[in-house]
């Protein structure tokens, strides 16, 4: 009987990929060539004429992509997309079906295997997050599934140990926590939509019920859902689809670089875009030059303090042209922006059930419950946007948690912490003081692709699973589930998020494919089961999973005293955060494939920058280069200044990710951490900042000056 899955092939040597396909200089001259397996002498130092201080690493995981000796297929049988093969045939691609996380939701993606190795990863067509898109991000997880710089192992307190020791020790701490039902454990964790994830929570949350788990995300989209809950009363999802929407209004929604399902709302966009008779027209309002900025129609430059204003001057124009007088108690002066305003609302009201306003989650709650309103005042609702309950485990993964649980850890009341979220000793905000309070706790249990704070300062440091090496399964924003199916075996000892927390359930050594199956199986019943599974992992979805989208009517009376409750913009100076278009929160700064890929509006490479507008900058007797202090909140960073044309006046645009207190090779010295200045009172913007001179220029490099220079 055929195999549906990846064959055995021989160690990579077996290839002759392991030997150099080159002559060392040794044997060009008629010396002895090096040892098989060998590269020559000096392969990894980078030519004398290319500084670029990447490129040992850079060539390091291009060797390890290329010729890794312990490549095997995954322990159980995976499905290929679509049509399962009879046989491998070596050199011949064969694409799997899988997903890739996003803010703890699912994508689809097909990643293509050649000789039992994943080579390329690219969206799914047939699933309604990615429509077959893909971005750098995506194709970067391959390096970071080959990184020889990726840790491995177990250890505890110094101790290194094995997979069944480890097993043994998790569960030893786990019942010494049963006898007071787990009141001094904690879980610290990213947001998921996983059901695998939530079957082990509830059952380790029975084991242990006076345990908590918390959900954190430094990109957080809470202020979404709780805008949500003000205008319909519990937290919901709004998904744009931008396919039937002829003028779109965005709020601060970078709706193709950062917000929302961007793979599936970019192809959405270009296809309204190549129609000439049917082109859509975007605005956009924000402070920091975007992509969705980029390709906009009109875009205005404005304080992020400013855009809830704004969208309240919108809400006025339409009360007062169009006669809509439910949202007159909505609206608010326009304060300068009364001519866009009324141009904005005519062309909305013009399309009105063809429209969309659009928040993006920096924005405050109030603002999302006022885009719900136009939305519905407009007849957009159950049109060009859905409404449905979340599918993550958290509607709330932002700082509220989390503060509350450095309270936890500082008072003593924790004694085992269980980290899985992704370095939050860097990324949590300032004034948590999350690493001084980290340390009180006796038992901490991190897991980790890489090394980094977090990792440093744990007791039990656990080498983490590649998504591309372990089982799992995600849910997309609209609902529909995908099992996460690994292409590869381990490269390394590691253990993957399932499995950890399995091991507080004393079932980590079924191994992470039969937690996730038997979940399924549960849900959907014993019959047919099998043959359901293999069509599930060859299509890459779950037919029938998606949630029906819901259309709540708006409390508008809530809506207006959440916004009445909103302060005025504050003056002074504006510093505003952003996820970064390359190294996200911070994950992906070893990733010398991100790295070198220039930041998409300001070219930087290998660094961040404090962006000001060219007006701010002169008013600051600033340019390119200077390096300045900005200094907010009794808090200060030092950052180089990059002066970009379309950055809003009296905006100082920073993003998150760089500078991290520990980093490896690639990411040492890269940028500054703006993190430093942010608190979780003000997690996206802050007003009152100071900007001064230090007289320093540090180094900085755009891509333009490398290609000029090679």
């Amino acid at each position: 009987m055929p195999s549906l899955g990846l064959p055995i092939y021989g160690q990579a040597s077996a290839q002759g990929l392991s030997t150099p396909r080159w002559r060392s200089a040794a044997e060009r001259e008629g010396g002895p060539p090096p040892a098989a397996g060998e590269f020559p002498e000096g392969a990894a130092e980078p030519p004398s004429e290319l500084g670029r201080r990447s490129f040992a690493k850079l060539m390091g995981a291009a060797a390890g992509l290329a010729g890794l000796a312990a490549c095997k297929p995954p322990r159980q049988k995976v499905v290929s997309f679509v049509r399962p093969p009879p046989e491998e045939t070596p050199s011949v691609a064969t694409a799997y079906a899988t997903a890739a996380a996003r803010g703890g939701y699912g994508v689809g993606v097909l990643v293509t295997s050649r000789e039992g190795r994943p080579t390329k990863v690219e969206g799914n067509p047939g699933h309604p997050a990615s429509l077959g898109g893909s971005d750098a991000l995506l194709q970067a997880e391959l390096l970071e599934l080959y990184d020889p710089a990726r840790v491995r192992g177990f250890a505890r307190g110094g101790r290194h140990l094995g997979r069944l020791a480890l097993l043994q020790e998790l569960s030893a701490l786990a019942s010494a926590h049963e006898k007071d039902g787990g009141a001094r454990l904690r879980f610290l964790v990213e947001p998921t939509s996983s059901p695998a994830h939530l079957d082990l929570r509830q059952r380790i949350l029975k084991r242990f019920p006076r345990a908590r788990f918390v959900a954190f995300s430094p990109l957080s989209e809470a202020q979404a859902r709780a805008g949500a809950e003000i205008a319909f009363g519990r937290p919901l999802d709004a998904s744009w689809s931008l396919t039937d929407a002829d003028v779109v209004l965005s709020l601060d929604a970078d709706l193709l670089g950062r917000d929302g399902e961007i793979l599936r709302q970019a192809r959405e966009h270009a296809a309204r875009r190549t129609d000439p008779t049917a082109l859509s027209r975007l605005y956009v309002a924000e402070a920091g030059y975007s992509i969705t900025g980029g390709v906009a129609d009109h875009r205005f430059r404005m304080r992020s303090a400013e855009v809830l204003p704004f969208a309240r001057a919108v809400a006025g124009e339409l009360a007062r042209r169009h006669g809509l007088a439910a949202l007159a108690p909505l609206s608010a002066p326009a304060e300068g922006w009364a001519k866009p305003a009324g141009a904005v609302a005519d062309d909305l009201w013009r399309a009105r059930g063809r429209s969309l306003v659009a928040v993006g989650p920096r924005q405050p709650a109030a603002l999302h419950a006022l885009a719900a309103a136009l939305n519905e005042a407009l007849g957009n609702a159950g049109r060009t946007v859905a409404y449905r309950p979340t599918a993550l485990l958290d509607a709330d993964d932002g700082p509220g948690p989390l503060a509350e649980l450095a309270r936890e850890l500082a008072g003593g009341a924790v004694d085992a912490l269980v980290v899985t979220a992704w370095n939050p000793l860097h990324t949590a905000p300032a004034d948590l003081e999350l690493r001084q309070a980290f340390a009180r706790a006796r038992d901490r249990i991190v897991l980790s692709l890489r090394d980094g704070e977090t990792y440093a300062a744990a007791t039990w440091r656990i080498a983490r699973s590649h998504p591309l090496e372990a089982w799992g399964d995600l849910r997309s924003r609209d609902g529909t589930a995908t099992v996460v199916q690994p292409l590869i075996a381990p490269l390394l000892e590691t253990l993957s998020e399932v499995e950890l927390l399995a091991a507080f359930v004393d079932d980590a050594d079924r191994g992470d494919h039969a937690l996730v199956q038997d979940g399924w199986r549960s849900r959907q019943g014993a019959a047919g089961f099998d043959l359901a599974w293999q069509g599930w992992l060859a299509a890459g979805l779950v037919p029938g999973s998606a949630t029906a989208a819901e259309h709540p009517a708006p409390d508008l009376a809530k809506v207006a005293a959440a916004l009445q409750a909103v302060p005025a913009p504050p003056a002074g100076l504006e510093v505003s955060f952003a996820a970064d278009y390359r190294v996200l929160d911070g994950r992906y700064l070893e990733n010398a494939w991100l790295q070198e890929f220039p930041d998409p509006i300001t070219k930087l490479t290998w660094d961040n920058a404090a962006q000001l507008s060219p007006a701010t900058a002169r008013r600051l007797h600033l340019e390119d280069r200077d390096e300045v202090r900005i200094k907010l909140g009794g808090r200060e960073v030092i950052a180089g200044v990059l002066v970009v044309p379309g950055q809003a006046d009296e905006a100082v645009a920073v993003t998150l990710g760089y500078g991290q207190r520990v980093a490896g090779e690639v990411g040492k010295g890269s940028g500054f951490d703006a993190g430093a200045i942010r608190t979780s009172h003000a997690p996206w913007f802050a007003s009152g900042a100071e900007v001064e001179r230090t007289g320093r220029r540090p180094s900085m490099a755009w891509w333009c000056w490398v290609t000029a220079s090679r």
